[in-house]
């Protein structure tokens, strides 16, 4: 009778495993830890209590005998054994593949988030659910193994019961070849959603998409590909970016000249980790950074409810995600969500970066409170300086820079006339800081003349002090009776 239990519960699980892979006939998954090649990162396993709902999983560095959390996996289902996790070297990218002949074959995940399920019929040419599962041998047309992985984990080959052999990228989520057969392909990541379609052929008649933008449109994006459409955007308004910071992990002369604008920065011990995809909040961040870095636009700002999610939002982007809401660039995923930790696509990175370059060229406002634009101007050393001056007139201007060591002198105050003093005014904001290294963002000037900046510090800063004059363009019907600085300090 235990023979006959055994074989109905095989033939089950084979049958069901065909809609989706069921744990109810295999033992119940117990905890288990993989460590990388190296031994610097583990993957540790934490089934649910019965092995039949759901799991959690995590990655730490192992620094000094210590484990550091990398990333989390949550609500990753029970059905899982040591043998069914492939990793990339450095274990920020894995797949997961299924016991049982049935769909799916594997999930991908980048950094804990699922990025993909790969179905069967995603690379094997006439497969059909119905009429495969007539034996418990390997009769069925269904059948697929890894044959190798490349040296650094991101790729497996793959070979098929029909004597196919494909690449699968597992750090993109796609595989890899130019001449693929059609069924492998995926033609609607070639064609951008109908809400991104103009922004994507705008940006290309313009010269703003890299490669990487030019396919692949629901794909996450990565923090190194976003570093380049920033670049490229930045390139295009202003002029070429000749300085560089570099990292130890890449080598991508786009990667250096936006950590140079501090656009980007890196994730500790020098490295950027260019491959890790982009979540919204990191979007957030990044997106500030290079309205800032452009400067001299002038901002929409929206009066908007918070998000409800806030809380969840990371504490060195809440400024960002609040200043990206304000400002309209970016919005919610729906009911007022924004969903920090969700990953950012290729095209919606486009429509973004088209929605910054509008602002610049096109001046496009919508529901304005106070339209501002700014000059940031850091002063040639430590005057002591501190404060806020309304400037409006040519001579005030003139008087206050008179005995400035500003390095940009005459030329800069020089454009301003007394044509622009008829319809507007300035207000300039000294700073002085015990690090030269620091960076500042103007957010926002609300209506009862709060100007809110925030302080981008970074992680090791210089210890020379440093003056800055933040000088803000404001239009003539916006006065209010006082101004005061709000600051905000974010780590960078």
């Amino acid at each position: 009778m235990r023979k006959i239990g055994l074989c109905f519960c095989l033939i089950a699980l084979l049958i069901l495993s065909a809609a989706v892979p069921v744990s109810a006939c295999w033992a119940q998954p117990l905890p288990f830890e993989i460590l990388s090649e190296d031994g610097s990162r583990v993957f540790v396993f934490d089934p649910d209590q019965y092995g039949m709902g759901i799991a959690n999983a995590a990655v730490y560095e192992i620094i000094n005998g210590e484990r550091q959390l990398v990333y989390t996996v949550e609500d990753l289902a029970s059905f899982a054994y040591e043998s069914n996790f492939h990793f990339s070297t450095d274990m920020a990218h894995f797949i997961r593949t299924f016991p049982a002949p049935g769909i799916p074959v594997f999930e991908v995940f980048s950094y804990g988030e699922r990025t993909r399920i790969v179905l069967r019929s995603d690379f094997i040419e006439d497969y059909s659910e119905a009429g495969r599962f007539t034996s418990i041998g390997p009769e069925y047309n269904v059948g697929w193994q890894i044959e190798e992985r490349s040296p650094n984990g991101v790729a497996i080959t793959i070979s098929t019961g029909e004597g196919n052999t494909f690449v699968f990228d597992i750090t993109t989520a796609e595989f890899i070849g130019d001449d693929l057969p059609s069924w492998v392909q995926n033609p609607s990541s070639d064609i951008p959603s109908s809400w991104a379609q103009d922004s994507v052929e705008r940006a290309g008649e313009l010269g703003l998409l890299p490669d990487p933008f030019r396919s692949g449109f629901e794909r996450n994006a990565t923090r190194a590909q976003f570093a380049a459409i920033a670049v490229a955007l930045y390139e295009h308004i202003r002029e070429p970016i000749t300085g560089r910071t570099t990292f130890t992990d890449t080598t991508d002369p786009n990667v250096e000249k936006a950590a140079y604008l501090g656009i980007v920065s890196g994730v500790g011990d020098n490295r950027f980790d260019p491959n890790a995809p982009l979540t919204r909040e990191q979007a957030a961040v990044m997106l500030s950074r290079l309205m800032g870095s452009i400067g001299g636009i002038v901002y929409a700002l929206l009066d908007s409810p918070a998000f409800y999610d806030m809380d969840e939002v990371s504490e060195w982007a809440v400024s960002s995600v609040f200043y990206m809401q304000t400002t309209g660039m970016m919005s919610g995923i729906g009911s007022n969500r924004f969903a920090p930790q969700q990953p950012y696509t290729i095209e919606q990175s486009v429509v973004t970066i088209m929605s910054l370059y509008d602002l610049v060229k096109i001046g496009k406002q919508t529901s304005i409170a106070n339209q501002f634009s700014v000059h940031y101007v850091r002063t040639s050393w430590y005057e002591g300086k501190s404060g806020v001056t309304v400037i409006t007139s040519v001579d005030e201007l003139n008087r206050h820079f008179a005995n400035s060591t500003d390095w940009l002198g005459n030329d800069f105050i020089h454009q301003y006339t007394a044509e622009f003093f008829n319809k507007n005014y300035l207000v300039i904001v000294a700073l002085t800081e015990n690090s030269g290294s620091n960076r500042h963002r103007v957010d926002m000037v609300d209506e009862n003349g709060d100007i809110v900046i925030t302080r981008l510090l970074p992680e090791i800063g210089t210890m020379d002090m440093a003056g800055w004059d933040i000088i803000i363009e404001l239009d003539n019907s916006f006065k209010p009776g006082r101004f005061n600085v709000v600051f905000i300090d974010e780590s960078v």
